[in-house]
């Protein structure tokens, strides 16, 4: 088989592997919203969502050949940094890391719909602000903070909207955040601990990613399910996901019409090539 004929064949693989992910993001995505929904509000439990969710991240790491998970996996390190983290907290006591979060209690005073969305505003203008910046400081000095790490990895509108916010709201807020509570660490490392696993994972997207999204989402996430957790782990986690997901609907409508727009920029250059 000649070269040519295999990168054919290539692209015609990858084409398909998208098409296959495409399909199971959006059959996937309104399934795992819809259980979390019914869980949320006690009429099942969370089986459903959780076996979604486990079945549709298994076929997409089976269908990219494992190579999202051994990402992750060579940087397990960089978990030593919240842990760290955690661990100088608990050493300083009950108002350790205290500076971290005290800025953002002026939104207690809110109940929680209205806590949700203001924050979840506030969220998206800060990181947007943040990602602004630090792209003009990337084209400026060209560091190479904007180039993506996993170009093969391309989320979906689901995937981004739905899906992400709950599994990254079990893993980066419950999961710590539910641990350092039970070891009776300060609020202030709670969510210090939380915003840095948060952060490292979005530093394997890229070092823009990171900045931005990362460290800014990982605080006001943190704080969100931390400040709800002292109420009940059912208002944490739909709060917190919630606002996590509102955050997330206006880049996912812009990478959309990005995406359309680049396609339909190749498909006119193609059809001029043939005439």
């Amino acid at each position: 088989m000649s070269e040519d004929k295999v990168e054919d064949h290539k692209d015609a693989q990858n084409e398909r592997a998208k098409k296959r992910r495409r399909t199971l993001s959006w059959i996937a995505g309104p399934i795992a919203a819809a259980t979390a929904l019914a869980a949320l509000i006690g009429i099942v439990n969370w089986t459903p969502f959780w076996a979604t969710a486990a079945l549709y991240y298994a076929a997409r790491i089976v269908n990219a050949q494992w190579k999202p998970l051994l990402f992750l996996l060579k940087r397990w390190k960089w978990g030593l940094i919240a842990v760290g983290t955690a661990a100088l907290g608990i050493l300083e006591g009950p108002d350790a890391f205290e500076w971290f979060v005290g800025w953002l209690r002026r939104y207690e005073v809110h109940p929680p719909w209205t806590f949700c969305w203001r924050i979840a505003l506030e969220k998206m203008g800060v990181t947007i602000a943040a990602a602004i910046l630090f792209s003009f400081i990337d084209m400026k000095y060209k560091f190479g903070w904007m180039k993506d790490k996993q170009p093969n990895i391309r989320p979906t509108f689901p995937d981004i909207v739905f899906l992400a916010p709950i599994l990254e709201t079990a893993l980066f807020q419950a999961i710590p955040i539910g641990l350092l509570n039970w070891m009776d660490a300060s609020f202030g490392t709670q969510v210090a601990a939380s915003a840095v696993l948060f952060a490292l994972v979005h530093y394997t997207n890229s070092i823009g990613s990171g900045l931005a999204a990362g460290n800014v989402g990982g605080v006001y996430l943190g704080y969100t399910y931390a400040y709800w957790l002292q109420f009940s782990f059912r208002k944490a986690f739909w709060i917190t996901a919630l606002s996590h997901s509102l955050g997330n609907v206006p880049p996912a409508i812009l990478k959309k019409i990005f995406e359309w727009t680049k396609k339909n920029k190749e498909r006119h250059e193609s059809e001029d090539e043939d005439d």
